[in-house]
């Protein structure tokens, strides 16, 4: 029992000297770590000015629900990721490249667009020109445009037809149960054509401006340069670069007064092409 008391109190005086040692290094070294975070800070203002004369950007936003299937079995007509990768890398948008970005919402899984430009006007137009070649892109064309133009065709001749059987068999005031239970059936057909119409139409139409959720804004004032950011940055660089060279300053101090490590030392020199 004795020897381990004896044995945890040399412990907690070897901390106690240990972080003494850190605390004598630290204080010999106050005007490194005073001069260091104070350097960072003058460069941080530095660059925060240098940004402040550049040519302000305007930011325009506007936002586009892509995936809108109606119903819980059906496919969506576009993915958002895959959307965002075209319009942040595609050659659809390869004109408008370093000029917009797109980013999908968190919950709401929009894709959110963002066009920068020297002018409001000028942001306004380009995010326009984002949202119609979003409409180009994704309205099916060829053979599959073809398809859905013959269902959407077929759909609505037969709707043309269950409306003139509807008109032609109009209930009367003292119709029967079963000429009730008909064209009630009649009626639940032509709303499922109704519905089939709609469907193809909006697959034939693609992403439209009925899916944008935020139309491009016009920006009223500039993007505002971040200060305080930079600032912060740089004084924690500084301070990082302070402990790197106290320390290394205090390790290669403690090589030289070694004579066991003074030859390792001189093959360090020697292997990074230092005269010894």
């Amino acid at each position: 029992m004795m020897t381990n008391n004896s044995n945890s109190q040399l412990d907690q005086q070897n901390d106690e000297i240990d972080l003494m040692d850190l605390l004598l290094i630290l204080s010999n070294h106050i005007k490194t770590l005073l001069l260091f975070p104070v350097l960072g800070a003058i460069c941080a203002t530095a660059f925060v000015f240098w940004q402040d004369q550049k040519p302000k950007i305007f930011v325009s936003n506007a936002s586009v629900f892509v995936e809108t299937p109606t119903a819980s079995n059906e496919i969506p007509k576009a993915r958002a990721e895959v959307l965002i990768s075209i319009i942040n890398s595609g050659d659809a948008f390869a004109e408008l490249k370093g000029k917009i970005t797109a980013s999908l919402g968190r919950t709401d899984r929009l894709v959110n667009l963002s066009a920068s430009a020297a002018s409001p006007e000028a942001a306004q137009a380009i995010n326009k020109t984002a949202l119609e070649r979003i409409y180009e892109i994704t309205a099916p064309t060829g053979v599959e445009a073809a398809r859905l133009k013959n269902l959407l065709k077929n759909e609505q001749e037969k709707l043309v037809a269950i409306k003139k059987i509807l008109a032609d068999s109009a209930l009367s005031a003292k119709a029967n149960p079963e000429n009730i239970r008909a064209h009630g059936e009649l009626l639940n057909i032509a709303s499922d054509r109704e519905f089939a119409i709609a469907k193809i139409e909006r697959q034939l139409s693609g992403i439209s401006s009925a899916n944008v959720v935020l139309a491009p804004t016009l920006p009223n004032s500039p993007q505002p340069v971040k200060k305080l950011l930079p600032l912060v940055a740089g004084i924690m660089a500084g301070g990082f670069a302070a402990l790197l060279w106290i320390f290394i300053k205090h390790g290669l101090h403690l090589l030289r007064r070694d004579p066991q490590q003074q030859s390792k030392l001189a093959q360090i020199k020697a292997n990074l092409g230092f005269k010894t």
